[in-house]
């Protein structure tokens, strides 16, 4: 397969976070306490979505190697293939309380590359698992959908296409 042309994509969103910001709060704040009381606001929230996004991403980052066991049910000659595919090109980004992750599927046909697919699949079903029941254990509920299909990067750490839009219909 060419690059840029086949990703898994997860677009996620936290729960909560504008019912948070919006405490009832005096604008321009006429007084110290309220300066305060909106910083306390916004400091809080963004370290909910500083959590989830670095709780994220260090699931993904360990995960990282965790296919390469499987490398012995690939054909010797595919082996190079089959780490390649597997090489970490996550591209993620956000916006306010989203998280958008993306993966590139090129890894080629036959044996490696179906196992690579499969593979890069499984790592953002499993780190979005995750992050979702820590996320709710930590009373910071995700909401989010996942899709397969055409994208391509549009710069550096960001993916456009038709996978990204049905993952953020989900």
């Amino acid at each position: 397969m060419q690059s840029d042309v086949f990703y898994v994509i997860g677009v996620f969103d936290m729960l909560g976070q504008k019912r948070k910001l919006n405490r009832p709060m005096t604008f321009p704040p006429t007084t110290n306490a309220e300066l305060q009381q909106t910083r306390s606001n916004l400091q809080e929230t963004a370290a909910s979505v500083r959590r989830f996004r670095e709780l994220f991403q260090g699931q993904l980052n360990e995960r990282q190697n965790a296919f390469e066991k499987y490398e012995e049910h690939v054909p010797e000659a595919q082996h190079a293939q089959f780490r390649a595919a597997l090489a970490p090109r996550i591209a993620s980004w956000g916006f306010s309380d989203t998280y958008c992750v993306a993966i590139p599927l090129e890894a080629g046909f036959g044996a490696a590359g179906l196992m690579a697919t499969l593979a890069n699949v499984c790592r953002l079903l499993d780190v979005a698992a995750e992050t979702w029941l820590v996320s709710l254990g930590n009373n910071e509920p995700i909401r989010g959908g996942i899709e397969i299909g055409p994208a391509t990067s549009i710069r550096e750490n960001e993916v456009y296409g038709l996978a990204l839009a049905e993952a953020h219909r989900i």
